[in-house]
């Protein structure tokens, strides 16, 4: 029997679990909770064991039904209990409202607008090392950058042209009619990095961030001791290159 409710939050989740299970030892040696942090293009599904299969189903449904709630299932099989819970608040964990409609685009789409509004009148050379920070940062292991090509360019106040107050964000959410031919050259540039990459072949030389030359005060970042300062492409680059230490 698999037994699936959605619960606006932890604590009523958590009350519900503490209702359902007796205190029994029977019982509660076999309760056991999994967090995954919620993502609408993937949804959250449970796993454990051999009960993973009966239990994902009703996971992937709850969740599509109810993409921004909590997801709490309760399954009983076979006499044993266990209490699958998505502890992640969607208050806490959920992106700005400016930053969601770029949620349902693909990786290829997202890292094309932030080329774009980061890099449209330079060279493809320079586009493509300022995409390689994108998969860098989803790629080094730090959760603060990001674990996904989405999380880490919409990481917050990350690449600035999806800040709120950007100039550039009116212009990426409708790039076509901005500029058609920078469009199709950065759309083209996100897919050969996302399809041709390698770690092992990063012309970067693992990039993770970078700022224009042309500032007046460089970013305080840039100063850091985690920073490595990395050649540029070229000397007709518009930025300057850096590695953050693992």
């Amino acid at each position: 029997m698999v037994i699936a409710n959605v619960y606006e939050n932890a604590e009523a989740a958590q009350k519900a679990a503490e209702t359902y299970w007796d205190g029994s030892p029977r019982r509660t040696g076999l309760v056991g909770k999994i967090t995954r942090t919620f993502q609408p293009q993937r949804p959250a599904i449970a796993l454990a064991e051999d009960t993973s299969d009966l239990v994902s189903t009703t996971a992937k449904a709850v969740a599509k039904k109810v993409p921004a709630r909590e997801l709490t299932i309760l399954a009983s099989i076979g006499g044993a209990s266990l209490l699958y819970a998505n502890t992640a608040h969607a208050e806490e964990n959920q992106r700005p409202s400016h930053l969601q409609v770029f949620e349902q685009d693909s990786d290829r789409v997202l890292l094309a607008r932030m080329l774009f509004g980061e890099a449209r009148s330079c060279s493809p050379t320079e586009k493509i090392f300022i995409a390689y920070t994108a998969l860098n940062r989803a790629r080094d292991g730090k959760r603060w950058n990001g674990e996904t090509i989405q999380d880490s360019i919409l990481c917050d106040s990350q690449y600035s042209c999806f800040n709120e107050n950007d100039p550039n964000l009116p212009k990426i959410m409708d790039p076509e009619s901005i500029n058609s031919k920078a469009w199709k050259e950065c759309y083209l540039i996100a897919g050969l990095v996302l399809k041709y990459s390698s770690p092992k072949e990063d012309p970067t030389r693992g990039a993770t961030h970078y700022h224009t030359k042309t500032m007046k005060k460089y970013p305080s970042w840039a100063k850091s001791k985690k920073m490595k300062f990395l050649p540029e492409p070229s000397e007709e680059t518009d930025h300057r290159f850096y590695r953050e230490a693992a």
